[in-house]
């Protein structure tokens, strides 16, 4: 696999902020999104069974982590069948498997295959201001929502599991990414009883633009209407736009 770092560190998004995890970031992608956190990352190849090596160096200091997290740039364009083989040797040392979407499905079959075996799923929905197009964001959206109700089980009645959860972000930039994401929930209503982590976009000073503030007076409007479900929140990251 094409691994930019694997190291223990403390998760600081999503419904698993705050807990102690192995995180390993992978260094491929072919999305080039506008505002990529992760664009900068530069990786080498390395094998799973040398990544399950230093898993258990980690633990042998003391670490206690239940997640290994995958993430980075896209997890899903790795080699699926060795990404797969590592999954189940974590899992078979009592470990979760954490896995981040980019949101855009590129083979469909194999990335929900492989989906279905993680034990928690943080799916990016991509925003227009990613400047990915916005029918290749829609096939995706309406992908995802074909899982949910018949891939990963423990949301079929929208219902949360200890063996299973999923959450999702959306990183935002103007008010039409806001109003964007209404109509996705919209179009997929199934969406919306995900818990959803919004984040808006920032500079590489961690700055905000004017169309950010803006939009983030109307989405904390839309909230507390309940516009984008009972489970979602706001969040603050340092996400930016790239030139």
């Amino acid at each position: 696999m094409i691994i930019s770092d694997s190291t223990t560190m403390i998760e600081n998004e999503g419904d698993m902020a705050g807990k102690t995890v192995f995180k390993v970031r992978t260094a491929k992608c072919s999305l080039k999104c506008n505002f990529c956190e992760s664009k900068n990352l530069e990786g080498q190849n390395v094998e799973a069974d040398a990544l399950i090596k230093k898993l258990t160096a980690e633990s042998s200091k003391g670490y206690f982590f239940e997640y290994v997290s995958i993430t980075g740039k896209n997890p899903l364009e790795q080699d699926l069948d060795e990404l797969l083989y590592f999954i189940r040797r974590v899992q078979s040392s009592f470990r979760k498997i954490h896995i981040k979407h980019p949101g855009i499905f590129i083979n469909r079959d194999k990335e929900i295959m492989l989906l279905s075996y993680a034990n928690s799923i943080y799916f990016d929905l991509k925003a227009p201001s990613s400047g990915l197009d916005e029918n290749l964001i829609l096939d995706s959206a309406n992908i995802y929502r074909y899982a949910l109700t018949n891939n990963f089980k423990c949301h079929r009645m929208h219902k949360r599991c200890d063996m299973f959860q999923i959450y999702q972000r959306y990183r935002f930039f103007d008010e039409d990414d806001i109003n964007y994401l209404k109509n996705i929930f919209h179009t997929y209503p199934i969406l919306s009883y995900i818990p959803t982590y919004f984040y808006p976009i920032l500079d590489e000073d961690n700055n905000m633009a004017v169309d950010t503030v803006l939009a983030i007076g109307t989405l904390k409007e839309k909230l507390f209407k309940n516009e984008f479900g009972l489970s979602a929140r706001f969040g603050m990251t340092n996400y930016f736009k790239s030139d």
